[in-house]
């Protein structure tokens, strides 16, 4: 069974203690840097495959400041893609004080378009 396989169904637990453990037990045997890589790849697999897991594990691997401004950028390329798309800023799209935005239907629909049915499930509960 590949690194990454098994890094990603411990991801899909979502058990600290059974991640952490499987990548030490990596770490034992491997290279860091290829478990690293391994760690990277099963993430960007989880991104597409399951994306609860993936937040799971962003959540766990990344400091809440981090992932704080990966919010922010993220609302960044957003705005810009609505805008780019003639969508207007109080109308059809504004900041939500939380972070993040709320969007009219039709502006959600243009962010959405090209992602994968598992992500656009999950984003629009």
């Amino acid at each position: 069974m590949s690194q990454v396989l098994v890094l990603k169904l411990a991801f899909r637990t979502k058990e600290t203690k059974r991640v952490s453990q499987v990548i030490r037990t990596l770490l034992e045997v491997l290279p860091h840097q290829v478990v690293g890589d391994a760690i990277s790849s099963a993430i960007r697999d989880l991104a597409l495959e399951s994306p609860e897991a993936f937040s799971w594990a962003m959540q766990m691997l990344i400091s809440p400041e981090t992932l704080s401004q990966l919010g922010e950028v993220a609302t960044e390329a957003c705005t810009k893609e609505l805008l780019e798309h003639g969508f207007k800023a109080g109308r059809d799209f504004a900041s939500h004080p939380e972070g993040g935005l709320i969007t009219t239907p039709e502006a959600t629909a243009t962010l959405v378009k090209e992602l994968p049915t598992s992500i656009k499930a999950t984003i629009l509960r």
